[in-house]
C-alpha cells in the first residue's frame, strides 16, 4: 500500500504500480485533502479510518506499507494504530522529527493557507512544481485536486501528534528508512528513527534530493519490491 506526500495523490505511484503489478497486488490511496478524497478532513482519526476502508475494500488484510514524505509519518501512525495490519514499513524521506524548530514550515503553510485564497496558493505552487520536477511528472502533479485548508489541519496534526520516532518504536515489525543522499532536512534524525526500530535497515534511494521517487521511479520502485520480498 502507497502512501504519498503533501500536494501530491495517488497518481504519484502510476510508475511503481506498473512496475511491480506482475509480483505484488498494489493499492495506493489519497489521503485526506488530496486527490478524490479533499473534502475529508486531515485528521488521526479520519486517516486510519480511510486506511481502513481502502484496506477493507480491496480485500486486504495486512500490507507492507510504503509512506514517502507526509505519506511516512501517516505510514508510521497507521503503524502504531493498526500494528496488526501492517507486515512491514518502508519509510522514505520522512527521518525528521517536526518539533521545535524544525517544526516552522508547518505553522507557516498553516498561516499562509489563512491568508491566501486556494487558487493564489496553486499558482504559487506551480513554478516550485514545474522547476522541481521532470515535465511530464510535473503535469500530472499540477492536475491532482488539493484542498488548501488542509495545511491548516496538518500543522494540528503534526503538534498533537506524540514524537513520530517514538511511535515507531512501539512497531514490531520490519522496517526500512530510505532516504535520498541530498534531502538532508528529512533525514536530520536518520540515526533516532534507525535506532527507534528493533528491526530496521537503511536503504539509500537514487535521484539525490526529496523528491526522488518522482524522480527514479523505477529504482524506488525496485527498492520497495526487494524489501516487501523480504518481508
Amino acid at each position: 500500500m502507497f502512501l504519498h506526500g503533501i500536494r501530491l495523490g495517488r497518481a504519484m505511484w502510476a510508475e511503481q504500480a506498473r512496475a511491480l503489478q506482475d509480483a505484488f497486488c498494489i493499492l495506493a490511496i489519497d489521503l485526506p485533502g488530496h486527490g478524490a478524497a479533499t473534502e475529508i478532513p486531515f485528521t488521526h482519526d479520519h486517516l486510519i479510518a480511510t486506511i481502513d476502508a481502502a484496506m477493507d475494500a480491496s480485500g486486504i488484510a495486512r500490507a507492507t506499507v510504503v509512506g514517502y514524505s507526509l505519506g511516512g509519518y501517516v505510514a508510521i501512525d497507521y503503524a502504531h494504530t493498526r500494528p496488526e495490519r501492517v507486515s512491514a514499513l518502508f519509510l522514505d524521506a520522512c527521518a525528521l522529527d517536526p518539533e521545535g524548530w524544525k517544526a516552522w514550515p508547518y505553522p507557516f503553510a498553516a498561516t499562509v493557507a489563512n491568508a491566501l485564497p486556494s487558487s493564489a496558493l496553486h499558482a504559487l505552487a506551480l513554478p516550485i512544481i514545474y522547476a522541481t520536477l521532470p515535465f511530464a511528472t510535473a503535469q500530472m502533479v499540477a492536475g491532482i485536486p488539493f484542498n488548501a485548508n488542509m495545511l491548516v489541519e496538518l500543522g494540528r496534526y503534526i503538534t498533537e501528534r506524540p514524537r513520530f520516532s517514538e511511535l515507531l518504536a512501539s512497531y514490531q515489525g520490519p522496517v526500512a528508512i530510505a532516504n535520498a543522499a541530498l534531502d538532508y532536512v528529512f533525514r536530520m534524525d536518520e540515526e533516532r528513527f534507525l535506532r527507534s526500530s528493533k528491526r530496521s535497515r537503511y536503504i539509500p534511494i537514487p535521484g539525490f534530493d526529496h523528491v526522488a521517487p518522482l524522480r527514479e521511479p523505477h529504482a524506488f520502485a525496485k527498492a520497495v519490491g526487494r524489501f516487501a520480498a523480504a518481508n
